[in-house]
């Protein structure tokens, strides 16, 4: 049987086919040659670019193709003039000269690959591709006499070009809230609504929407119209939605919920989720959240009874365990070297909670030199053997026995020294209302998770050695259980430079800082606090923000600061006044720092906890939607920034007035 080569193939096809016009030939070669090429078989797709550049030779991206192919066959001799015919006929064109800079490197030519990309560059000013390619060729050849450095410069730092013109977005709901937590339920973790929560999120769509239905197990809970929030180009139309809802009449357990968006024309559009209906959560048990508001009262809408609420007043220096613990059970449900590693944490968990009384779960083998640790209150003794399969098992009746023991203790927080995974869920057992481990995101019922990682350089591995991790790990703890704050004034400061501004030295004054860099942050009552100040206390009120406070009061103790100033000019202020009240913003940490008595106008975009100063007095509100995290724009909100708006001057002020 004769054989062919694939060249031979190719050329004896075309001699035998139809008469046809050379571009009609030459386009059939190649869309085949294309095909070839996108499934990575270049020998074949160098053959038919081949054949293609027979019939047609004067099309130049024709022959940067057959050089593509010709590069990934590592023929660079071959390659190289046909890529350099091509730049001398476009030496305007941006994409050609990108290809030039992508062969040079390829074949181990950094300096004409450098002038290539510099090109490209020239042509198209912006080009991040190209910006970036620039970067990496000159960060690997290095100057005279400099070591090689390929991190010398960094292309991800790079500015980028003009932003492109928004892609198409997907039809369809994108739902950034329905069930803020997760939780463990008979059927494995789900998501889980408690009483009144928020589900938010927003519809993109190019046909008219009218209204959105919300359902659980196909009954109707909730209807509400759309209206248009932003129109995205392409025909389409954003619509965001923030419902509130109280889910407290639903039966407990595994329930489907349904959005439906309702079009003006073709079918609707539907979301569909299952989740578990929980218990209400009670504000009075969850002081810090925000976004649990408590049970609805009888007769009027949730929105009327939420915006009525009394803003939250809380003080600033925290920390987030539950209170000062007075029992801590610390597992190590494992090995003999494991618990040895771990005694430097126990240790450190004795020094920083004195009075707790610190129990250990181990295991039967470890039980009797656990028993020698001084730290130690007590011991647990927990059966946890390792099976074949490698994974540590508890019978039924056995978890059944260690929980019944665990409550007895009433721990606060329950501790998980091992960093695999196999005892996490025996956190489970001690009924501690705090539950702290390694590797939160496999892990997402855990009230705090941890997680350090040091590497060899040579394999990848881990270099840090276990008892040192495990005391990071304390460390950590003992860092969100709550500090004192750090006050750190600055004693070069002369209140003289006050003066400037028409404050004499000695003189009390409170600033408000009403600026904030997301524009939707902002509060809006600091006019009607500016006079309530003015009229109620003798102190001068001074302004600063970004432009003049409308409607502040006409009274020669206001003074109104605008625009940029000097930094000493602007710290001088903050640390000499006697009060601060600000967005969440940076002069209100400022102010903090340098021990001033501050007041923070928190937004729930983010947690009060989170950002909050480290001193003073936080204000906010209490909504479903807190911690919603909407998008730098703001149109996503929904509830026209209800979180911040209805902070009123009285409770502010009133708030003043403790710290004054």
């Amino acid at each position: 049987m004769r054989t062919f080569s694939l060249a031979r193939l190719v050329r004896l096809i075309r001699l035998h086919a139809p008469t046809r016009s050379r571009w009609s030939q030459a386009r059939r070669l190649v869309l085949r040659a294309n095909g070839e090429r996108d499934a990575r078989g270049y020998s074949a797709a160098r053959v038919l670019y081949e054949e293609a550049l027979q019939v047609a030779p004067d099309v130049p991206r024709l022959r940067i193709q057959y050089a593509h192919m010709l590069k990934e066959a590592g023929d660079y001799t071959a390659a190289e003039p046909l890529y350099r015919s091509v730049a001398a006929e476009l030496p305007d064109d941006p994409d050609i000269a990108i290809q030039l800079g992508h062969f040079y490197k390829v074949a181990g030519r950094p300096d004409e690959a450098e002038a290539a990309y510099r090109r490209a560059v020239e042509l198209r000013p912006g080009w991040v591709e190209a910006q970036e390619e620039l970067v990496r060729v000159r960060s690997f050849v290095p100057e005279k006499g400099e070591a090689q450095d390929v991190d010398r410069l960094l292309p991800e730092l790079l500015p980028s070009e003009a932003p492109p013109v928004p892609e198409r977005m997907r039809e369809g709901f994108f739902v950034r809230r329905l069930g803020a937590t997760q939780a463990r339920t008979r059927g494995g973790y789900r998501r889980v609504l408690r009483g009144i929560e928020a589900i938010h999120g927003f519809i993109v769509s190019t046909a008219e929407l009218t209204e959105l239905t919300l359902l659980a197990d196909g009954k109707a809970l909730h209807r509400t119209a759309l209206e248009p929030t932003l129109r995205l180009g392409d025909g389409q139309t954003k619509y965001v939605f923030n419902l509130w809802h109280d889910f407290s009449d639903l039966a407990q357990g595994p329930t489907q919920i349904e959005l439906r968006a309702s079009r003006s024309r073709g079918s609707d559009l539907v979301h569909r989720q299952l989740i578990d209906v929980a218990p209400a959560l009670l504000p009075a048990d969850w002081e810090g959240s925000d976004a649990i508001v408590g049970p609805l009262p009888s007769g009027g809408t949730i929105e009327e009874w939420v915006n009525r609420l009394p803003s939250m007043m809380r003080m600033a220096e925290r920390g987030v365990l539950p209170r000062q613990p007075r029992a801590i059970l610390v597992q190590r449900a494992d090995q003999l070297g494991d618990l040895i590693c771990s005694v430097p944490a126990l240790q450190r968990l004795r020094e920083l909670f004195p009075a707790a009384r610190l129990v250990l779960l181990a295991t039967p083998g470890n039980a009797d030199l656990a028993r020698s640790f001084p730290m130690l209150d007590d011991v647990v003794v927990a059966d946890f053997p390792e099976g074949a399969d490698g994974r540590r098992t508890m019978s039924l009746e056995k978890q059944e026995e260690l929980r019944k023991t665990l409550a007895g203790y009433r721990f606060d927080v329950a501790i998980d020294l091992g960093e695999t995974a196999g005892s996490r869920p025996l956190l489970h057992l001690s009924g501690a209302p705090f539950l702290y481990g390694f590797k939160d995101r496999e892990f997402p019922w855990l009230s705090a998770g941890f997680e350090l990682n040091t590497h060899d350089l040579g394999n990848r591995q881990e270099a840090a050695a276990v008892p040192h991790k495990l005391l990071a790990m304390v460390e950590g703890l003992a860092a969100i259980a709550g500090q004192p704050p750090m006050v750190l004034r600055r004693d070069d400061l002369d209140p003289a430079i006050l003066g400037r501004f028409g404050i004499a030295a000695g003189e009390h004054y409170a600033v408000l800082h009403t600026g904030a860099r997301l524009a939707y942050s902002r509060w809006p009552g600091f006019a009607d606090l500016a006079r309530l100040l003015l009229e109620r206390t003798d102190l001068k009120v001074v302004v600063m923000g970004e432009e003049a406070l409308a409607g502040a009061a006409d009274d020669p103790r206001l003074i109104t600061l605008t625009g940029r100033m000097a930094f000493d000019e602007f710290d001088a202020l903050l640390q000499y006044c006697a009060l601060l009240v600000g967005n969440d913003s940076g002069p209100k940490h400022l102010a903090a720092l340098r021990g001033v008595p501050v007041i923070s106008l928190h937004m729930a975009r983010l947690n009060w906890s989170e950002w909050g100063q480290a001193s003073g007095l936080v204000m906010s509100r209490r909504v479903p939607c807190a911690g919603c995290g909407i998008s730098t724009r703001g149109e996503e909100c929904g509830k026209q920034w209800a979180c911040i708006r209805h902070i009123s001057p009285e409770e502010v002020f009133d708030a003043a007035s403790r710290l004054l």
